[in-house]
């Protein structure tokens, strides 16, 4: 028998790899706290993989941006905060999986063929359909209940309405903000710029910064009124900034069918989908209109903002999808520990 060198052999069974014939691994290597934990989420898009990076201190954005491995088409990197990090890794065949390695200091996703499982995850709506034609609402049946609810210390918080637009954008006017005036103070000094100057553009930002001090006040009445001089005003501002702050005060005036109105009116002005969907989850979860299960689903599907997603689980609790509800709530619970 003969038999061959071995620096040929060696170089016989790297060919297949060498020519492209065999897959080679996707290598995405990037430094992280010591005690920095992986989690691969379910998979619900063939083509979409979702990472979570837990306890991890060290900046993966600067590190993660642009990067380029075999297998991999793009890759987005978001931070929620608290050491935890999402990394949505776009593969570009389904039957690529993603096999995470700890190493103290140093985290590596290794892309490579394998078996892949997907989830099935419910049908949500885009945005554009909840708008122009909202779906009717189907709420599950109630589960039984095996125990009276709880009531007075033992029984669940729940987000108030009006509190969910509270982080929505805002209308940053230079010149307009008295940062160093907040409550009444800053209500008496915009009342008399008020007074004092006609320009109308001068007046459109002067009633839109009373609409914010009235509804951090909780003087939602003034603040309705303010805001809706800002939207009738005939010079250029800032629509979804106005209309959504206005979305709010209606909210908790319980004119609802208003607040809807403005939600559309932010959307049709150029407002981020994601800023629009919390506007609608609002109000549906206010008086169940549009659909809470559809809000909540296209919520849950368009963001990774922890106090998006605890809104899109009351939305579908409120519907009563409660095993829906749980599989948010408890990432989320997980997320953040």
């Amino acid at each position: 028998m003969i038999r061959a060198p071995r620096a040929l052999l060696a170089l016989l069974l790297s060919l297949p790899l060498l020519l492209g014939l065999a897959p080679a691994e996707g290598i995405i290597a990037f430094s992280a706290s010591p005690d920095a934990e992986v989690v691969v989420h379910p998979r619900s898009d063939p083509l979409r993989i979702d990472v979570m990076v837990r306890r991890n201190r060290v900046p993966l954005d600067r590190q993660l941006d642009g990067l380029t491995a075999r297998h991999l088409s793009e890759i987005e990197v978001v931070s929620i905060g608290g050491g935890t990090w999402f990394v949505t890794l776009y593969v570009e065949r389904p039957e690529i999986v993603v096999v995470p390695q700890v190493i103290p200091g140093k985290l590596v996703l290794r892309l490579r063929p394998g078996r892949v499982g997907t989830i099935e995850v419910p049908e949500a709506p885009t945005l554009r359909e909840l708008l122009d034609d909202p779906p009717q609402r189907l709420p599950a049946p109630p589960p039984p209940l095996a125990l009276s609810p709880l009531r007075g210390d033992a029984s669940t918080l729940k987000l108030r309405p009006d509190l969910v637009l509270q982080d929505l954008p805002v209308w940053r006017i230079r010149g307009r903000e008295l940062s160093k005036l907040q409550g009444w103070p800053a209500v008496d000094a915009y009342r008399m710029e008020l007074a004092l100057h006609d320009h109308p553009a001068r007046q459109a930002a002067t009633r839109y910064h009373l609409g914010l001090e009235h509804l951090g006040l909780g003087w939602y009445r003034e603040a309705a009124f303010y805001l809706e001089e800002t939207l009738a005003s005939d010079v250029p501002y800032d629509v979804p900034a106005v209309a959504l702050a206005t979305a709010r005060a209606q909210l908790v005036l319980d004119r609802t069918q208003r607040s809807r109105e403005l939600c559309r009116m932010a959307a049709d002005n150029g407002a981020e989908d994601v800023a629009v969907l919390v506007c609608l989850g609002a109000v549906a979860l206010k008086d169940g209109t549009p659909s809470p299960t559809a809000v909540g689903r296209a919520l849950e599907q368009a963001s990774l903002v922890p106090s998006h997603r605890l809104l899109a689980a009351q939305l579908l609790q409120q519907d009563h999808r409660h095993a829906e509800a749980r599989q948010i709530l408890e990432a989320l619970a997980y997320s953040m520990d």
